[in-house]
């Protein structure tokens, strides 16, 4: 989505790795540089662990605990102690010999990062339709209710 950060050496990489993935050219270097994602679903499938995403504590186990304005810090330190006590316990009742507790934890990690990433997209185009609904009112064409607001 942006040309000019592909200049780097990771955009070089990238390219690179791109013009690996051709036929004729895996043919000339001898190797293959493709592998299929690794899914957490695909991680649990094969070590028997799809219980795992069943449990209704994987929710508490892969919340993003955000600051809030509303909570002090006691209570955020309430939550985050909350879900490492829930991490221990899904890792105790679903490790097994094929199921180990860094599969179990990675699985959680993997999660959370996903959480993290959609809140990260998700809250501040919800910050600014609380605004626009709050502030403006479609039936009024007035520009300078909008100047006030303008960063």
């Amino acid at each position: 989505m942006n040309p000019e950060k592909m200049r780097s050496e990771y955009g070089k990489l990238c390219y690179l790795i791109q013009d690996a993935l051709h036929p004729d050219v895996e043919e000339l270097i001898g190797i293959s540089l493709h592998k299929p994602i690794k899914t957490v679903f695909t991680l649990l499938e094969e070590k028997g662990g799809l219980g795992l995403l069943q449990d209704p504590k994987i929710h508490v186990a892969t919340q993003e605990i955000l600051p809030d304005k509303t909570k002090s810090r006691g209570e955020i330190q309430a939550e985050i102690k909350r879900k490492e006590r829930t991490v221990k316990s899904l890792v105790k009742k679903y490790q097994s010999y094929e199921l180990s507790e860094d599969d179990i934890c990675t699985s959680f990690y993997s999660i959370s990062d996903n959480n993290s990433f959609l809140n990260s997209n998700q809250l501040p185009i919800i910050k600014m339709m609380d605004i626009l609904t709050c502030y403006f009112n479609p039936n009024n064409n007035s520009s300078s209710t909008a100047k006030d607001f303008m960063v």
